[in-house]
């Protein structure tokens, strides 16, 4: 068992070091890279545990409350990929059986030190209710997530394959973690080991398919990108670097540039582009690129790019600040009209502008007044409910 450990927290760390160093990494991977630590903890614990404890009871038998937390973070991470605006802080609900668990597994800890014989029965006890909680746990939080991403029709084929697969991985633990507890109550403890070395088998699994969807293929193009004319890569590449280096000019090589989409399809593009920042408000990912809104359009970046400079005459960064300003706009006559207190640096933050300056910055070049002069204009057409203060 101890290899599987050994094997399982090498697989975790390697997949947390390739997804926090990934350059199309979204705000929604740092769920998986939070799942992975877990898993990295959990079977570092168990490590410790069957090398330094001698105790056989505390060895087989004493579930680890980190394992709360998988279910949780597998739904945060289906909600997050459907709906990039979701702030994962909103459900700290999901995780209050980890924070029970905790308390638990700690009290049981001091408890077996200080008092042995107390300890082990409180142990039983511990784990009969562990067992349970986590089997219901696993079950209920893999069947929300199959029943969320069959209803999600924007996420990726292989998005989706990736969270199916995980939902199903923990529904295969749940169920050979129940047929293995009956079998240990009738058929003696080494069932229990068993059960334990399949379960970090699985964690070893999992692991193994977040590299391999993350990193192994996240180079792949579907073959509707592949149908993009060759000589118009180049000319379109060129146009994305020039797009972050010098958005002046833009317009310039948008003229000279030779369309390759028709501007029927150009307008079915733009169509689906406002459409979908509509719904998932994609612009306020700090990190949005054009490489990832593409991906999550599920269409040729070549294409996307092509669209906003002739269809749209704008640029893509240029385009998305446009988003950005736009939605703090109207977080700031909603905020307004409430009497809430206003904190400019949270709507900058919210919107999707990392800094402030450069969101007062864009707020004033589309609008013509700054975000404090935009106030003022709202006071005096209708002034708050309440008092206001300005941040």
């Amino acid at each position: 068992m101890q290899y599987v450990i050994v094997i399982g927290i090498f697989q975790a760390l390697l997949a947390i070091i390739l997804l926090w160093q990934n350059k199309l990494r979204s705000n929604a991977d740092n769920l998986l890279i939070m799942l992975m630590v877990c898993i990295a903890a959990h079977l570092s614990i168990k490590f410790v545990i069957f090398n330094f404890v001698q105790d056989q009871q505390v060895r087989q038998q004493m579930n680890t409350f980190i394992a709360y937390c998988y279910g949780p973070l597998l739904y945060l991470y289906a909600l997050k990929r459907n709906n990039p605006s979701l702030i994962p802080a909103s459900k700290w609900y999901v995780f209050i059986p980890v924070l029970i668990g905790f308390v638990g597994y700690t009290s049981i800890t001091g408890v077996l030190i200080y008092a042995p014989a107390d300890g082990y029965r409180l142990l039983h006890w511990y784990n009969e209710i562990s067992f349970w909680t986590l089997v219901g746990s696993d079950l209920f939080f893999a069947l929300s997530t199959l029943h969320l991403i069959r209803q999600d029709e924007h996420n990726k084929i292989k998005e989706k394959q990736l969270i199916t697969r995980l939902a199903y991985c923990f529904l295969v633990i749940s169920g050979l973690a129940f047929g293995f507890y009956i079998a240990g109550k009738y058929m003696g403890t080494q069932y229990v080991i068993l059960s334990r070395s399949v379960v970090y088998s699985m964690l070893v699994y999992m692991c193994v398919l977040i590299i391999r969807h993350k990193y192994m293929t996240v180079q792949e193009v579907s073959p509707e990108k592949e149908q993009v004319l060759p000589q118009q890569a180049p000319a379109e590449m060129t146009l994305v670097a020039f797009e972050m280096q010098e958005p002046a000019a833009d317009h310039i090589l948008a003229v000279q540039r030779k369309h390759g989409l028709q501007e029927q399809a150009q307008q079915k593009i733009w169509a689906d582009l406002e459409r979908y920042l509509q719904q998932h408000k994609l612009f306020t990912d700090m990190d949005l690129s054009l490489d990832k809104l593409a991906a999550a359009m599920d269409i040729s970046k070549y294409h996307l790019s092509e669209t906003l400079n002739n269809h749209g005459n704008t640029t893509f960064y240029r385009y998305i600040n446009e988003q950005r300003v736009h939605y703090a706009q109207e977080q700031i006559a909603y905020l307004h009209g409430q009497g809430i207190s206003i904190n400019m640096l949270s709507v900058a933050l919210d919107s999707g502008f990392k800094a402030k300056s450069s969101f007062n910055r864009y707020f004033k070049e589309l609008l013509g007044l700054t975000p404090t002069e935009y106030i003022r204009s709202l006071e005096q057409i209708a002034p708050p409910d309440g008092m206001l203060a300005v941040h």
